[in-house]
C-alpha cells in the first residue's frame, strides 16, 4: 500500500495535480513507514520536501528523513547545509513573511 501511496504522490506532482494530494499521500506513506521499503519513505520524504515553500520546514523533513534512513545522512548533511548557506547568504530565515530564524 505504500508504494501505491508514493507512485500515486509522484504522479500528483508529475501532471501537475493538486500538490495537497500529494501531500497527503507522502504522509500516509510515513505513517506507514514501519512497513514500507527504504526507497518508498525516501520518495514521500522527497516529496514532502520538494512541495514544502518554508526552508526550515524542509530542513525539519530532511532532518526526520535523516533519523529514519541513516543511509542517507551524507546526502541530506549536504543537502541541509546548501540550504543554510542559501539562507544565509539571502538573509533569508526560512518563514513565510518575516525574518525571525536567523535574526541573531
Amino acid at each position: 500500500m505504500a508504494r501505491a501511496l508514493v507512485m500515486r504522490a509522484d504522479l500528483h506532482l508529475q501532471s501537475g495535480g493538486e500538490p495537497s494530494k500529494a501531500l497527503e499521500d507522502a504522509q500516509r506513506v510515513l505513517e506507514l513507514k514501519q512497513v514500507a521499503t527504504t526507497e518508498t519513505l525516501a520518495m514521500a520524504y522527497r516529496i514532502l520536501a520538494d512541495t514544502e515553500e518554508n526552508k526550515v520546514r524542509v530542513i525539519a523533513v530532511l532532518q526526520q528523513w535523516q533519523q529514519d534512513l541513516p543511509e542517507f545522512r551524507t546526502k541530506l548533511q549536504n543537502e541541509i547545509q546548501r540550504i543554510l548557506e542559501s539562507m544565509e547568504q539571502d538573509g533569508d530565515d526560512g518563514s513565510v513573511g518575516r525574518k525571525s530564524f536567523m535574526a541573531a
